[in-house]
């Protein structure tokens, strides 16, 4: 009877102590978004154009992961575009609200190739948020598939003329991005 007590009791705790909670990401806080109508944008004759790539690279190896097929963004700064980058990108906010149309009016876009280039041409000069994202997933022996990357921005000033300018690891979003 005293066997019996003690692997009632031992199973008790074995599985007391063996149950776990599924893993719940942290609660981010959210901020409303302004509300404000901007003015459209006064043409220039002057026009910079920019090439760049999109890539994640692995500190162990040096290998670059593209970003293939994907968005990038040119956002130019304003006080909308200021607000996001300070509340999402700096301090991991979501940002709630309808995004005025005005904003997103003002929003360049273009997509990569399969070597995660991008162009945009004809673009009026003046300080952007150069937006996109990058993921990689790597297929670690011992984890599991594993995913890193994630929101990248980088503020740029285009002036007339040429620009190269890529957007990598250095240029992620702390609260946003995995890295390895």
């Amino acid at each position: 009877m005293k066997k019996i007590i003690i692997l009632i009791i031992s199973l008790s705790c074995i599985t007391g102590c063996s149950t776990s909670r599924p893993y719940q990401a942290p609660q981010k806080n959210t901020i409303q978004r302004i509300q404000i109508t901007l003015p459209t944008q006064t043409p220039t004759h002057i026009m910079g154009n920019i090439t760049g790539k999109i890539y994640i690279k692995n500190p162990h190896n040096t290998q670059q992961y593209f970003a293939k097929n994907t968005q990038v963004i040119l956002n130019p700064i304003n006080l909308s575009s200021q607000q996001w980058y300070q509340e999402v990108c700096t301090k991991g906010h979501i940002l709630t609200g309808k995004m005025p149309l005005s904003y997103q009016q003002q929003l360049i876009k273009t997509t990569t190739n399969e070597q995660g280039q991008f162009i945009f041409q004809n673009i009026p000069t003046g300080q952007y948020y150069l937006v996109s994202r990058a993921y990689w997933l790597d297929k670690d022996r011992y984890q599991g598939p594993v995913q890193y990357g994630g929101l990248m921005v980088k503020i740029v000033n285009i002036t007339a003329g040429e620009h190269t300018i890529n957007l990598d690891n250095k240029n992620a979003c702390p609260y946003y991005f995995d890295h390895f």
